[in-house]
């Protein structure tokens, strides 16, 4: 859905539907801890699960168009455990020169509980979606024939990760030498973050593309 309700004003909103039907695999990971040691888990899944979001956002140009804010507002529905995220995020870019911009970025994403977490055996239904608090910032050049170079920062916290808890099973979290599957429910208890620098060159699409 597109609505310009003024010269510098676009609202855009939309329908997001992901359907996993069912798959049966084997997923592996190796998980390094803190202390050196490490562990291999082979997990025997199967996945089904539709994932159903609306999104809503507001795009404002400002001073002769050199800055653009996006505000915008994710809801996200997934059916495995009826649970439901609220997304805010926002972003802006203010333009130096013709080909100068500065960039930034802000906002909550959630991570679908894909297919190599609906395990086997495993109760999952008290499981929520893991999330992310993502902050970008950075430049781009607008370069000839089509081309643009970006470098951004950015940092990300995350909160709610799934870890099997351990049982005799096995599986992940349950320690060397154990079986395909877990015993005990997954559990929302870990927590991490990221942070780095990145370089992109884009080459953009032209009509005779």
């Amino acid at each position: 859905y597109h609505y310009i309700p003024a010269q510098n004003q676009h609202i855009q909103a939309g329908l997001d539907i992901q359907r996993y039907p069912n798959t049966k695999q084997t997923f592996s990971s190796n998980v390094k801890f803190d202390d050196g040691t490490e562990q291999v888990n082979n997990i025997d899944y199967s996945g089904k699960a539709t994932l159903s979001a609306v999104f809503f956002q507001d795009e404002i140009t400002l001073l002769d168009r050199k800055f653009t804010l996006l505000p915008g507002m994710r809801l996200a529905y997934l059916d495995v455990n009826r649970q439901a995220s609220l997304e805010p995020r926002y972003s802006m870019a203010y333009s130096l020169t013709e080909k100068d911009s500065l960039k930034g970025a802000f906002g909550r994403h959630t991570q679908f509980i894909d297919e190599p977490r609906i395990l086997k055996d495993t109760d999952i239904s008290n499981l929520k979606m893991p999330e992310a608090w993502h902050v970008v910032a950075g430049y781009e050049r607008k370069l000839a024939q089509h081309f643009s170079l970006r470098l951004e920062s950015f940092y990300k916290a995350y909160s709610r990760l799934i870890m099997l808890e351990s049982g005799g099973g096995g599986g992940m979290g349950g320690g060397p030498g154990g079986g395909n599957n877990a015993s005990k429910p997954a559990a929302n208890n870990m927590n991490g973050n990221s942070k780095g620098v990145e370089l992109f060159i884009e080459r953009k699409k032209t009509e005779v593309d």
